[in-house]
């Protein structure tokens, strides 16, 4: 999954942004905290929302084949 969320980000962030994740485990299921620059963080999120919302939608999918739950944090 987090090959996965990796691919995505290399993607969809502007070419040569550097941007950190880190994976942890909760009660609920796994947990995701992207570390980003400040002026990446806007189109990571986008415009209400849309792209971060769409990134854990499919990350959502895979995690329910699995038989967890997936949560993205976006650090500031």
């Amino acid at each position: 999954m987090r090959e996965l969320l990796e691919f995505i980000l290399q993607n969809a962030l502007p070419e040569n942004t550097e941007f950190q994740i880190e994976e942890g485990m909760d009660d609920i299921g796994i947990v995701f905290t992207i570390t980003v620059a400040a002026e990446a963080r806007g189109q990571l999120i986008g415009k209400a929302g849309k792209n971060i919302k769409a990134i854990r939608d499919v990350l959502s999918i895979l995690a329910r084949k699995q038989g967890t739950k997936v949560f993205i944090k976006i650090a500031d």
